[in-house]
């Protein structure tokens, strides 16, 4: 506390019963601690923003309260330090127990369902807040209050653990991120109270400026309002967990963050303005209205672009919503981009900004001192259609490789992030019969490119034969969604023409923001394994369930099978899209409910909206008898030449040939479903005449130069974690026209290395995991690794071929992955003082034997932690061996050849852990034998004794620093 003898101001003589650190009327004549006063804006004015946008927003009244608490407690600790009247002393004090109740309420009801109220907690609270203010108010002994507020924090915080301990561990960073803040805030605050005459003492010495920062009174003020709002998002965000809520997580200071780029820099919203105030219809300059647009080789005689009035008479975005039927493949062999649209029509959520099976879309912005987190919060339950981690996949060019794409939707903020985006506000760009003079002939789509958001701006003019779209079109004449899309895409692609023999997994992509992932029918087998089918037809199913989209197609061995039609009726070479999966119950009345006979059935449809498939479960085939009317009515069936029909999976199998799924990754923390963690990195491949400095040194067959790639390490910190890792060249199609629209073929490997690299391999290690190296925009890659870390090497397959890439990383927990740029220590200002390293040396762990018993069950849980001039590594825990293959490495850069690298052998206890022994190496660069295997001994002066135990290390060395 402040000793006496501080000068009176404006309001007098402090009454308070607490008179802080800071120098009374030092500042102001009107406020007595200046500091302490206006450090609780930070109390007052986010908290009024978040209590508003609470309101406006619908959620629940308790947030609502919680808000307005600490804004109470903000404005009663504002007046209490400019006055230091007791009576302002209350009115700081006081709010602080009650806020702490509400925050106590707020979290013990999270698993609660809505509209619920605990009345036993309620009571429970409101005697207390009573209880404490009542015996307060006779009895003015701070530490009282202290203790009482100090009892509700402690509350507060075992809550918390429990939470992020056994609840939604994902949350633990948020969780432990306001704790942390808080108890900083709370040391400061001790630290003002117990060092106050030394506090005073040292800023009566600091230039005024330095001197402020010494009041730590304020610092609590600060510190613990952050706190305190941290702690209300994490309240919220377990809420919305628990309530099944899709939350769109945002972070930024101050700003809905927007990732969205115009593209070519014009601006949807500024060239609309612009027309409606000149009162013209846009012609965009970039994509004219002309044969440019169209074409890059080949002509079309005769065509004239009309805009949607002089094609029909009431146009129309959608005409009775959307649907995959909208669609038909026009001139342009581009079946691939309309089967991806297909997919997509096929769930109108995905087309709509808010999907209509959600009543209502909420948003609210939950503001957090300098952190501003937003959350769209759609109301409960979420639609059948809408599931959890999202998939895409790629899919090699038409006249190599067919494919089925399946895209996983994520039930979380991801999901509609990416796929929300294609039509923006469909709704203002539609056509207005009541406002017609809005129309200004100019729309805007976007679609996920290298990395970004893209928004892409056209004009309404489309090309046309006598009348009629020569592209994408609808069923119905006045419906041109589809028409406009595409017209976008070929914007984005230079042309028309340049969507010509493209992939659907990369419009599916592009649509999405997904990643790709490639599964071969003939070479898995699918049509003949039944078992294998049936796993594949699971995860189908699952797909679809969750707000799948599914594409698929059938491999063309060559250019005159590109598009032949095969006795089934199906089409070579050519792209379909799947728009229902089900198991289709078998069986007439009541009799088929109480039989298990079902089949496992998928429905396709052709962009052509026609020819389709002839043989069994065809419209008019024979095998519908076994299905009831019901049933049938069920699964939509038509028997018309629509282009859609149903086949067996069996069927599906055997005829068509590979599948790809497009997999959005559900990254928000937010979600019932699996989270992973994304890592996103841009790299290149460049050509330089310096081998250290040349990164495009292609695939592992060049082996003098394949080291020269791009070189990523990321950490696997679980015992075994599946890992995505995708990796995307920039797309090439607006340089068809420049003849140079073809993909690299590119690829990557996964080595494994030291725990503790941090420069460039320049030897080769292990490799774990390698991915197909193919000439396709995106590749991905699958597979479960073992806890350590790894280094990925992209690389194209020919050495000397450059270009930009887009690597995605994910995992389950954060990997830490990013670039090695350098290839040795770097020399500083301090090599000289502190000396640079002579050599460099490799310690490799392999195994170890003979360990001695450490529980009844005659094993151990050994690990190895490998020393070398300050700098040590651990190893994983092996689990109950005495035996333990630790296949564990360690670099080392030594700036003193003449200490020894140590390696210890300890068994991991829950308490305490045991040591088993260690070894010494010298690493002797001159020493030719690198494999040694050594009898553990004790430490210490001991260690001449002999321990129960041998140890297999290779050691290699090296002069020359590069080497390893």
């Amino acid at each position: 506390m402040a000793p006496a003898g501080d000068r009176e101001g404006y309001w007098g003589k402090p009454t308070s019963t607490l008179d802080w650190c800071e120098e009374n009327y030092v500042v102001s004549h009107y406020i007595a601690e200046f500091w302490n006063t206006v450090s609780n804006l930070i109390f007052i004015l986010p908290p009024i923003y978040g209590a508003i946008q609470s309101y406006r927003d619908g959620l629940e009244t308790r947030y609502i309260i919680a808000y307005l608490c600490v804004a109470a407690v903000g404005l009663g600790s504002w007046c209490f330090h400019m006055t230091l009247k007791y009576e302002m002393q209350l009115l700081d004090e006081l709010p602080m127990i009650y806020s702490c109740c509400i925050f106590v309420y707020c979290l013990y009801e999270c698993f609660k369902y809505k509209k619920t109220i605990n009345y036993p907690l309620l009571f429970i609270l409101i005697g207390y807040s009573i209880g404490v203010s009542i015996v307060y108010l006779n009895w003015k002994q701070p530490v009282f209050h202290q203790v009482m507020y100090g009892t509700l924090v402690a509350v507060l915080v075992l809550r918390s653990v429990y939470i992020v301990l056994w609840v939604y561990p994902w949350l633990r960073g948020l969780g432990y991120t306001s704790l942390t803040v808080f108890l900083l805030g709370f040391f400061l605050w001790n630290v003002d109270n117990i060092f106050c005459d030394k506090l005073r003492g040292l800023r009566a010495r600091l230039p005024p400026l330095v001197s402020v920062m010494t009041q730590f009174h304020a610092w609590w003020h600060i510190l613990t309002g952050l706190g305190s709002y941290l702690h209300i998002l994490f309240s919220l965000y377990s809420r919305t967990l628990y309530l099944k809520y899709r939350p769109k997580v945002k972070r930024l200071p101050g700003t809905m963050f927007s990732s969205v780029k115009p593209y070519e820099n014009q601006r949807y919203s500024a060239l609309k303005k612009d027309c409606q105030r000149r009162k013209i219809l846009f012609e965009d300059p970039l994509f004219p209205a002309n044969d440019d647009s169209l074409f890059y080789k080949s002509r079309i005689q005769g065509v004239q672009w009309k805009r949607p009035k002089d094609i029909c008479d009431d146009p129309h975005l959608f005409v009775d919503g959307i649907s995959s039927h909208d669609l038909h493949q026009g001139q342009v062999g581009n079946c691939w981009f309309v089967a991806a649209c297909s997919s997509l029509a096929s769930r109108e959520a995905l087309w709509q900004k808010y999907p209509p099976c959600i009543p209502s879309t909420r948003l609210c912005r939950l503001s957090v001192g300098c952190l501003l987190a937003s959350c769209q919060l759609p109301l409960p339950e979420p639609c059948a259609e809408q599931g959890g981690g999202g998939y895409a996949d790629t899919h090699q060019h038409m006249n190599t490789h067919t494919t089925i794409f399946i895209m996983h939707c994520s039930d979380t903020a991801p999901f509609h992030m990416a796929v929300d985006k294609v039509i923006p506000d469909w709704k203002e760009q539609e056509w207005s019969a009541e406002k017609p003079e809005n129309y200004a002939g100019i729309f805007h789509f976007q679609f996920w490119r290298f990395g970004d958001w893209v928004d892409v701006v056209i004009d309404d003019r489309l090309p046309t034969l006598h009348n009629q779209l020569i592209y994408c079109h609808s069923n119905s004449k006045n419906e041109l969604w589809c028409a406009l899309v595409e017209k976008a895409y070929a914007k984005l692609s230079g042309c028309y023409e340049a969507l010509d023999g493209g992939n659907t997994a990369d419009a599916l992509v592009d649509f999405t923001g997904g990643v790709s992932e490639p599964i071969d029918l003939l070479e898995g087998g699918y049509a003949n394994d039944e078992a294998k089918r049936n796993v594949l037809f699971e995860r189908v199913l699952k797909v679809y369930n969750r707000g799948g989209l599914i594409s698929c197609s059938i491999k063309a061995t060559s250019a005159a099978d590109m598009e032949a039609r095969l006795d089934c009726g199906l089409v070579k070479g050519h792209a379909y899209a799947v728009t229902d999966v089900r198991r289709v119950r078998l069986g007439h009345g009541l009799l088929s409910y109480f039989k298990s006979e079902k089949l496992d059935m998928i429905r396709l449809r052709n962009p052509w909206g026609e020819k389709e498939w002839n043989g069994p479960w065809s419209d008019t085939s024979e095998e519908w008898q076994k299905v009831s009317n019901s049933e049938r009515e069920k699964l939509g069936m038509t028997v018309q030449d629509d282009g859609e029909f149903w086949m067996t999976f069996e069927d599906f199998c055997r005829y068509f040939t590979d599948i790809i799924k497009c997999r959005l990754i559900n990254t928000s923390y937010l979600s019932i479903h699996k989270t992973w963690e994304e890592v996103v990195l841009r790299g290149a491949w460049t050509k330089h005449e310096d081998p250290l400095k040349n990164r495009c040194g292609g695939c592992v067959n060049n082996r003098d130069t394949f080291l020269q790639n791009p070189q990523y390490v990321f950490d696997v910190k679980k015992t075994e974690d599946e890992v995505l890792i995708c990796i995307q060249q920039k797309p090439k199609q607006t340089n068809r026209k420049e003849g140079k629209g073809e993909n690299l073929a590119i690829g990557f490997d996964i080595y494994k290395v030291e725990l503790n690299r941090t420069y460039r391999m320049h030897t080769l290690q292990p490799k774990v995991a390698s991915s197909i190296y193919i000439n396709s925009r995106i590749v991905f890659l699958r597979t479960d690794l073992k806890e350590g870390r790894y280094v990925i090497i992209p690389t194209t397959f020919e050495a000397g071929h450059v270009g930009e890439f887009l690597l995605r990383v994910f995992t389950d927990v954060p990997s830490d992955c990013q670039e090695l740029t350098l290839d040795e220590p770097p020399h500083t200002c301090w090599s000289g003082m502190c000396g640079y390293p002579q050599m460099v040396s490799q310690v490799h762990v392999v195994s170890a034997s003979g360990l001695k018993n450490q529980d009844s069950q005659e094993g151990a849980d050994p690990y190895v932690i490998i020393k070398c001039e300050g700098e040590k590594i651990r190893s994983p825990v092996v689990k109950s061996t005495v035996t333990p293959e630790f296949d564990v490495k360690g670099l080392f850069y030594r700036k003193k050849p003449g200490q020894p690298i140590v390696i210890q052998v300890w068994d991991h206890n829950l308490i305490s852990d045991t040591f088993l022994g260690q070894v010494s190496l010298a690493g002797d660069p001159n020493n030719l034998l690198s494999m040694h295997i050594l009898h553990l001994e004790d430490k210490g002066s001991k260690r001449v004794n002999e321990l129960p135990g041998t140890l297999k290390v290779q050691l290699l060395t090296s002069n020359v620093l590069t080497n390893i």
